[in-house]
Formats: C-alpha cells, sequence, structure tokens
C-alpha cells in the first residue's frame, strides 16, 4: 500500500499522524510526501518515513491532491496496489479491511457529534480523480465495489482550523456561483466565526435547489441550529424542518435540530414530538453523519417530561 500525502508545516504533529497510520494500515505502507513550501521542519519528520517530493501549492485542492495521487500511481508495484489518501493533523484509528473492494471509505469525526465520510482508498488502475478549488471531491469511483475500510480518523487538537487558510478559500471562492461553492462559502464563514454572513449563506443555499441535495440538506440542518430563538418563528422552524425531511427523509438530524430549538424556546410540546421521531443514528457513509442523535433525542425528551 502507498499512502500518498500533501504536507505543509505539520511538524508538531506529523510523526503522531503517520505513526497512527502504520498500526491502521499495517504491512509497513510506503509513504509518498508533497511538500508545498514548509518552513517549521515538515520535510525533515516525513523523509524518515518515506519519499518527499517538494512542490509549489497551486492555489487549488484539487491539483495539489491529483499531482500527488498521479506520482503514487505512477510508483504502485501493479495495478491492483491500494492507495491510501491520507491528511495531516489526524490521528488514524483501527485497522484497515483489505477486502476485494475497487474502493473504500473512511468516517473521520468532526466533532464531538459530527462525523463525514469519504473515499480515501483505492486501487492503482482506477485513475480517480479529485475536482475543486476548495474542499475537494473524488469523481471517478461512482459504479464500482466500495467498502468501509476498517478505519476511521480524528482530528487532532492543535492550532487548526488556520484562520489563514480559511480566508485564503474565500478567495478562491469568489466568483463562483456553482451550488457547492454557495455551501461552502457558508461553512467557511462560520469557520471564521462570521457567524451573521455564514448563517445568511446558509439559508441562501438551503433555498437553492440545484446541485448535491446532500450539501442542500446540510445547509437546512445548519440553518435550523442557527435560527433565532423566539416563539413567533416556531411555524418557520416547523417548515425547514419539514423540508429537510423531504430532501432526506432517512436522516434524522434535522429531527434533532428542531427538537433542541422548540425545547430552548419553551415550546415542549412540538419538542418532544420532534424527538419522538428519532429512532436511532442516521446511516452511516454520508455527509455530516451524527452518531448520537438518539442520545440527543433523549436529553430534549427528558427536558419535555420534567
Amino acid at each position: 500500500m502507498i499512502v500518498a500525502m500533501c504536507v505543509r508545516d505539520e511538524a508538531a504533529t506529523l510523526a503522531q499522524t503517520l505513526d497512527s497510520l502504520r498500526v491502521a494500515l499495517g504491512r509497513k505502507p510506503r509513504f509518498l510526501f508533497h511538500d508545498t513550501g514548509s518552513t517549521d521542519g515538515t520535510p525533515a519528520i516525513a523523509v524518515r518515513y518515506g519519499v518527499v517530493l517538494h512542490r509549489e501549492w497551486p492555489d487549488s485542492y484539487a491539483d495539489a491532491y491529483n499531482a500527488v495521487l498521479a506520482d503514487a500511481e505512477a510508483r504502485a508495484q501493479s495495478s491492483e496496489e491500494w492507495i491510501f489518501h491520507a491528511y495531516a493533523r489526524r490521528t488514524y484509528h483501527g485497522r484497515f479491511a483489505r477486502q476485494p473492494y475497487e474502493c473504500a471509505w473512511t468516517t473521520e469525526n468532526w466533532s464531538e457529534w459530527l462525523n463525514a465520510s469519504r473515499i480515501t482508498a483505492y486501487r492503482a488502475r482506477l485513475g480517480l480523480r479529485y475536482e475543486g478549488r476548495t474542499h475537494e471531491v473524488l469523481r471517478g469511483f461512482e459504479g464500482r465495489s466500495v467498502g468501509d475500510s476498517g478505519v476511521t480518523l480524528r482530528r487532532l487538537d492543535v492550532a487548526h482550523p488556520r484562520p489563514e487558510r480559511f480566508e485564503r478559500d474565500l478567495r478562491l471562492l469568489e466568483g463562483d456561483d456553482s451550488p457547492r461553492a454557495a455551501f461552502y462559502r457558508a461553512q467557511t464563514l462560520a469557520c471564521l466565526g462570521r457567524l451573521p454572513e455564514a448563517y445568511d449563506a446558509y439559508l441562501a443555499r438551503a433555498h437553492r435547489t440545484d446541485g448535491d441535495q446532500q450539501e442542500r440538506y446540510v445547509a437546512l440542518f445548519r440553518v435550523l441550529q442557527m435560527y433565532p430563538r423566539e416563539p413567533a418563528h416556531a411555524p418557520v422552524i416547523q417548515t425547514l424542518a419539514g423540508l429537510a425531511g423531504t430532501i432526506a427523509p432517512e436522516r434524522v438530524e434535522h429531527h434533532v435540530a428542531a427538537a433542541e430549538w422548540y425545547a430552548d424556546v419553551g415550546l415542549l410540546g412540538p419538542a418532544a414530538q420532534r424527538a419522538l421521531r428519532v429512532r436511532g443514528p442516521s446511516p452511516a457513509g454520508g455527509l455530516f453523519v451524527d452518531p448520537t442523535a438518539p442520545a440527543r433525542a433523549a436529553k430534549v425528551l427528558a427536558r419535555a417530561t420534567v
């Protein structure tokens, strides 16, 4: 297996990341790094684990990741060798499931109650490629056999997110009117703490019917979380939650967000009704899956029955 990574100024945590990858992936994976301008000694750490190539950052996530993955494909010992796209400032847990898939997804624990799944491993022969100047998305795995890699990852508690990175992302998103750009502009504003702007951007994305409907669902979910806590807004919350349920009826996050909103404004009856709709967490493998939805719903029910 080849582990492909794009790194820059990761010296504080890179060894921890790579040691966890060695355990999770097993069989001494071969590491390939693209260093895009580190000034903190990152290359000196990386070279102890594998091959380091120095590349300029191309101001595009897709271009950067495609370059390192293309180099990994060129170094593969066979067309069936696994390439694992890893990220710095994470630790990796579990064991890679060596099953006869062509691609495998990994779940990232974003916070105490948000997860996101993504394809991180694939066979060298597939030539999959990323798209997007920011918040890259992998294309070409549709129709392939996909399974759970058996590996999860968690962000390390270091100086990240980096404000300068998010400011750069906003600049890269300028002039892009696509639904995906609209979604990630809202997310980036939220990461920068510009919450009123983020709320407006999420609301605008939620009202767009084009583009990825899963992203639209998450935008609605965020709006439900951020909506002003005023009892007079209850009809709006009902409408937004109903729309979210129409887009993704199998998801439960909107029920929890609506239940918490109702409870916060003292409407305990509607809060209990929404909470009772949560019978379990959303199915794994989606965007921003909430594994603790049942526990949060139970807390709302406890508040509503006091």
